[in-house]
């Protein structure tokens, strides 16, 4: 790989390799003074800042550091790609997803999720779920009804419904969650945990539910009550109403 200092911007590095896919890294971070909106890190950092323009700034492919101009109010990151929401509802995309550029849907959105898969989901102002990426390659529609939330995990995404019901899909296909009623939910790699209405907080793998053989620790939930929760790879963490954080899962020490 060669790497060459750019005499015309001292603050970017070019890169590329045999295959000439050149990358480059944008070193110039934005002041830590700054105020900002919203923000999704990686190895390349997005942020809306206070005037609703984006910055981009870190180590990735080129087109990253194209951002689209305009006013947003929310930023996401997956792989070489970045997703944001401007002030009518529309998505914007730019980068490459899986090597190639991808369409978001049309319409407008209230919030958008990003997760470490290969996709994005968002909710639109009518309730509906749209994603894209690699759960729409494949196939596989998002579920239809009105929903609050939507987690991202590794290949499973799940949304939370109006009426506090949970559903989970892949490419394996649907799954209900929890015969409960919900208030939030978040979905980790082989898991989904999600806090009923007394802040009380229930978990359940996916791969369990197809397969009993399948068995991880990680629906054995401390007690709460719980005010979030957050899903890692195989582990979830949460700060219980009196400000403890406390961790569960396979991943903890």
């Amino acid at each position: 790989m060669a790497q060459f200092l750019r005499g015309e911007d001292l603050q970017t590095v070019v890169y590329w390799d045999d295959d000439l896919r050149y990358q480059k890294a944008k070193y110039s971070k934005p002041s830590e003074s700054a105020n900002f909106i919203d923000v999704a890190s990686g190895f390349v950092s997005c942020r809306v800042q206070t005037d609703g323009s984006l910055y981009c700034w870190g180590w990735g492919h080129r087109d990253l550091f194209k951002e689209p101009r305009g006013s947003f109010t929310m930023v996401g990151r997956v792989g070489d790609s970045a997703c944001a929401i401007r002030t009518d509802g529309t998505v914007a995309f730019w980068g490459r997803l899986q090597n190639k550029p991808v369409e978001p849907p049309e319409g407008n959105f209230v919030s958008m999720e990003h997760g470490s898969g290969s996709h994005y989901c968002g909710i639109k102002t009518d309730g509906s779920v749209a994603c894209w990426g690699s759960l729409t390659t494949q196939g596989l529609p998002s579920p239809a009804g009105s929903f609050t939330e939507v987690s991202i995990g590794t290949s499973t995404t799940c949304g939370l419904r109006t009426d506090g019901t949970i559903v989970c899909w892949s490419k394996s296909g649907y799954q209900e969650g929890p015969d409960w009623e919900f208030t939030t939910l978040t979905a980790g790699t082989d898991h989904a945990c999600a806090l009923e209405i007394d802040g009380s907080t229930v978990c359940w793998s996916y791969k369990e539910r197809m397969d009993p053989n399948y068995k991880r620790n990680l629906t054995e939930v401390p007690p709460g009550p719980f005010t979030t929760l957050a899903a890692g790879l195989r582990n979830t963490c949460g700060p219980r109403s009196n400000g403890a954080l406390v961790c569960w899962g396979n991943s903890v020490r």
